[in-house]
This record gives C-alpha cells, sequence and structure tokens, in this order.
C-alpha cells in the first residue's frame, strides 16, 4: 500500500501567519495547531514505512494487523493536519475579507464543504478495516487534498492582488497630493522644473505598476476550476514582488521631490 502524499509548503503558512485573530481561533492558533498536527503527521511516516517493508517481507497475519494500525493512525494524522490546513486558510480569508472588501463566496462554499468531508473522513478511520479500503480511503483523501490546496493558492493569489490595490490607491491619492503641490508654485527655476520632470517620470513608472497589477488580477479572474493555481500563483505573486519594489522607488522618489520643495 502506498500512503497519499501530504506537503505543506511551510514559507507559504509563514506568509499568512502573522494576521490578526477571526472566527474562534486566530490565524496564529490555527497556525501553531497545523504545525503541531503536521509533525504529528510527520512522525506517524516512518512507522508506517517499517510496518510496510515488514509486512512485504513475512506476509503473515500478525504483520498485515501491524501495517493496518500503522496505516489508520497515519491516515488519521493525516485528516487532521489536513482539517488545520483547511481551517486555517478559511480564518485568513474571513480575515482578509474584512480588510480587502472581497465579496466573493464561493470559496468560503468550497472550504465548508471539504470541511464537512473531513469530519466525517476523521469519524470513517476508525471502521478501515483492511488495507484495500484503507488504500481507497488514502486516495480519496489525497484527491480532496489536492483540491484544498489549490483553494489555498486561490486565497493566497487574491490577497497579494488586494493588498497591492490597496497600495497601488494610497500611492495615487498621494501621487494627486503632489501633483497639486506642483501646480501651484509659479516660480520658474532649475530646481522646479527638475521636480516637475521627475514628477512626471515617477506617475508614468506608477501607471506600469498599475497596469502590471491589472494584468496579474486578469490572470486569477480568467481560470476555472480545473487551473492550475499553484503555477498561476507563482507567476502572480513574481508581478506583486515587482510592484513592491516599483513602490518602494516611487514614494521615495515623491519624498525626494517634497523635500526638494521645502
Amino acid at each position: 500500500m502506498k500512503k497519499a502524499a501530504l506537503f505543506f509548503t511551510l514559507l507559504f503558512f509563514l506568509f499568512f501567519a502573522k494576521t490578526a485573530s477571526a472566527a474562534d481561533k486566530s490565524n496564529d492558533e490555527l497556525y501553531q495547531e497545523l504545525l503541531q498536527n503536521y509533525r504529528r503527521y510527520q512522525g506517524l511516516v516512518e512507522p508506517f514505512n517499517i510496518q510496510r517493508s515488514r509486512h512485504l517481507t513475512y506476509q503473515s497475519v500478525a504483520t498485515q494487523a501491524d501495517f493496518l494500525d500503522a496505516a489508520k493512525n497515519l491516515a488519521s494524522a493525516e485528516v487532521e493536519a489536513i482539517i488545520s490546513y483547511t481551517s486555517f486558510i478559511r480564518t485568513y480569508l474571513a480575515q482578509a475579507t474584512q480588510i480587502l472588501n472581497y465579496k466573493e463566496n464561493y470559496l468560503y462554499v468550497m472550504l465548508d464543504d471539504e470541511l464537512v468531508y473531513l469530519s466525517s473522513a476523521k469519524s470513517n478511520v476508525g471502521s478501515l478495516s483492511s488495507l484495500s479500503d484503507t488504500q481507497s480511503f488514502l486516495d480519496e483523501l489525497s484527491s480532496h487534498y489536492k483540491k484544498i490546496s489549490q483553494i489555498g493558492y486561490q486565497v493566497k493569489s487574491l490577497v497579494e492582488i488586494g493588498s497591492a490595490e490597496k497600495t497601488l490607491e494610497n500611492i495615487k491619492i498621494e501621487t494627486g497630493k503632489i501633483e497639486n503641490l506642483l501646480g501651484e508654485i509659479k516660480e520658474e527655476d532649475a530646481k522646479i522644473y527638475a521636480a516637475k520632470e521627475k514628477f512626471s517620470s515617477l506617475k508614468k513608472e506608477l501607471q506600469t505598476v498599475e497596469e502590471l497589477i491589472n494584468k496579474a488580477g486578469n490572470k486569477l479572474k480568467n481560470t476555472s476550476k480545473d487551473s492550475n493555481f499553484e503555477g498561476i500563483s507563482k507567476g502572480i505573486r513574481e508581478s506583486v514582488d515587482q510592484s513592491i519594489t516599483a513602490f518602494g522607488s516611487i514614494v521615495s522618489g515623491y519624498q525626494n521631490i517634497v523635500s526638494s520643495l521645502k
């Protein structure tokens, strides 16, 4: 029997870990619970492999019974870890929704459906009575984990794009203020000309960043349920990272303009 593949990208969760509390447990609490359950799962992989090797070698009733127990223990730990993972994503989505005014609810529905399945799966582990039944259970669990993981990447991208859009909105407000300030200045000297030229250049850079963010948002919008959200998420993260770098350059440029006019 092969075990179902369960892998968590911890850097992905570290990105989420410093968020405000929501629902019954804070994200920090759910993150710690996730780590604890995942470590428990990891700790049961080696005993599972040992019992599998013994059974493949001896093919006895005793080794089959030991292997079945190890498989059920691993399956139970895997379900608990995936429940923590799913709850963590849902809580983060709820918290991000409040900040970013995200209005769609289909991801909530999908996550709630998976939590219903996982609750049932948790109850069913104890009734597994054969290696073939356990393998079927693990295969089905792996399929659900893949769905949940894809939802996780969607949530991650939604938050990254939403955060970039909020930053863009704030910088555009400051852009308007500086534009008004420069428009009110009647003096004409080299410093004023330089400030206005620099500002014009930064505005063009900001427009380029806005197009980059819009393109990233469209990548996420133009998807289907069968899309590879992990791959899409990587591309979106690259665009957001470029935007963050550009935002820093633009803000620094604005600060230089303002200080030069004092």
